[in-house]
């Protein structure tokens, strides 16, 4: 990437590398969403959830408007889906509508969508 850089003129005025460290679980235990969200989440996941993720759930769970950031292939999509799980299971005649910016993306999630219980009630 340097050489790339440098090819076109660019300088690099600062460099900041961080170092990797483990994932921390969370427990599903206490999560208030319905029982087939936590059984999708159980089967899926048997280690748990990692901690972000349930950050996440519980800022979705107490009402709150939440923007999960974080690297690619980190786990954003589980709190979406599992929150969504709960939507549905709770209100049944509810529609939920996935917008995705990548075309390759989108059919990565529509997988994982129909990969999920009873969801797609048309």
């Amino acid at each position: 990437m340097e050489q790339f850089w440098r090819q076109n003129g660019w300088d690099i005025a600062y460099r900041h590398r961080m170092s990797g460290r483990s994932g921390q679980f969370a427990s599903l235990d206490d999560l208030p969403i319905h029982r087939v969200a936590i059984e999708y989440l159980r089967r899926n996941y048997p280690s748990g959830i990692y901690h972000h993720q349930r950050e996440t759930m519980d800022a979705f769970c107490r009402g709150e408007h939440t923007c999960m950031t974080t690297g690619t292939s980190s786990g954003k999509t589980l709190p979406f889906l599992a929150g969504g799980i709960d939507l549905l299971e709770t209100y049944p005649y509810s529609k939920i509508l996935a917008l995705y910016p990548m075309k390759a993306l989108g059919y990565e999630q529509e997988e994982r969508w129909h990969r999920t219980p009873s969801l797609f009630r048309v």
